[in-house]
C-alpha cells in the first residue's frame, strides 16, 4: 500500500478536508494533530491465481487526543499528469479489482491509542487475464469541529492501495518523450518533462532518472524518478523541477529501467538555456 499526501489538496470551506492517500505518510499539520489517524501497511502487493479467495488486516490506529468515528470505502485510482494519485468511486479501468474487495468492519469508533484490526477479504474471478490489478481501501473520520475556530472542522483520511498480481511479472514499457514544458501556475518557470509508457499488463516503477550534461561532458545535476506506479496500458508523465539555470547546449539524459533486464536511454536538447525565475 502507498500513501501519499494531499492528493486532493487542502480545502478551507465550510470544512478543511486534510487527505492523504498512496505512497507518504499521512498528512498532519501541528494546529489538527489531535486528528491523528494511523494505518498500516500502506501498500500491499500480493500474488494471487484465479477462483482463489485472499484474505489478511489492516491495522487501523486513533492518534488522537479523542473518540474517531471512522468510515471505510473502497476505490479506484489513478495517477494524474501532475503525477497526483486521484481516488474516485468506481472507473471503467479492465485492471481494477475494487469489486472483488471487501472490508470489515465498515464502520469503527476507535478510542485514543487503540488499535483495530480491519479484515480485507478478495474473491478473484474464476477466469481472469495476466497481469495486475489494483484499487484501494478508503478509511475516513467524521468531521470533527474545530475548537478555535468556529464554523471550521476537519476529517483525515488514509488510503491503502492493493497490487494483485497474477502470473509471472513481465513488465513492459517504453520511454515516449522528453521536453520541456511552462509551469501550469506560472508560465516564467519550466520543468523537465518525461513521458512514459506502460504498454503490459503488469504495473512498474521506473528505476534510473534524469542527468543534465554540459556541453562539454560534465554532469551538472542528476534527478531521480519520483518512486510512483506507471500502470497498465496508460501512459504516464514523470516531471523533474528546474531550480538552477541550464546552460545553452546542455543535454538532457534519461535513463530508464522497469526490472526487465533492459535499460533504455533518450536524450534531448533545448535550444536556448532554460532559467529557475
Amino acid at each position: 500500500m502507498e500513501v501519499s499526501s494531499n492528493f486532493n489538496g487542502m480545502q478551507r470551506h465550510t470544512q478543511l478536508h486534510t487527505y492523504c492517500a498512496i505512497a507518504i505518510a499521512i498528512l498532519a499539520w501541528p494546529a489538527y494533530a489531535q486528528t491523528g489517524l494511523g494505518l498500516s501497511p500502506l501498500r500491499v502487493e500480493t500474488a494471487i491465481e484465479a477462483g482463489t479467495t485472499v484474505s489478511n488486516a489492516l491495522v487501523l490506529s486513533n492518534v488522537a487526543d479523542r473518540t474517531t468515528s471512522i468510515r471505510a470505502e473502497v476505490l479506484d485510482f489513478y495517477v494524474d499528469s501532475e503525477q497526483e494519485p486521484q481516488f474516485v468511486a468506481s472507473s471503467q479501468d479492465a485492471y481494477s479489482c475494487r469489486t472483488w474487495l471487501r472490508v470489515s468492519p465498515t464502520d469503527v469508533e476507535i478510542a485514543p491509542g487503540q488499535r483495530v484490526l480491519v479484515r480485507y477479504t478478495f474473491r478473484i474471478p474464476e477466469e481472469i487475464a495476466a497481469g495486475t490489478y489494483y484499487c484501494a481501501a478508503a478509511f475516513s473520520t467524521a468531521p470533527i469541529p474545530d475548537e478555535k475556530v468556529s464554523g471550521l472542522s476537519v476529517n483525515v483520511r488514509a488510503i491503502t492501495s492493493f497490487y494483485m498480481t497474477v502470473g509471472r511479472t513481465r513488465p513492459e514499457g517504453t520511454l515516449r518523450r522528453l521536453y520541456v514544458e511552462a509551469l501550469p501556475n506560472d508560465s516564467t518557470r519550466s520543468r523537465i518533462v518525461c513521458e512514459v509508457e506502460n504498454t503490459g499488463s503488469y504495473v512498474w516503477r521506473p528505476i534510473g532518472g534524469l542527468s543534465i550534461v554540459s556541453a562539454e561532458g560534465e554532469v551538472l545535476h542528476e534527478i531521480p524518478f519520483r518512486s510512483m506506479p506507471v500502470l497498465p496500458g496508460r501512459k504516464q508523465r514523470f516531471l523533474f523541477p528546474v531550480t538552477e539555470e541550464i546552460p545553452q547546449g546542455a543535454d538532457l539524459r534519461v535513463r530508464m529501467d522497469i526490472g526487465g533486464g533492459e535499460t533504455q536511454e533518450g536524450h534531448f536538447v533545448p535550444a536556448a538555456s532554460i532559467l529557475p525565475r
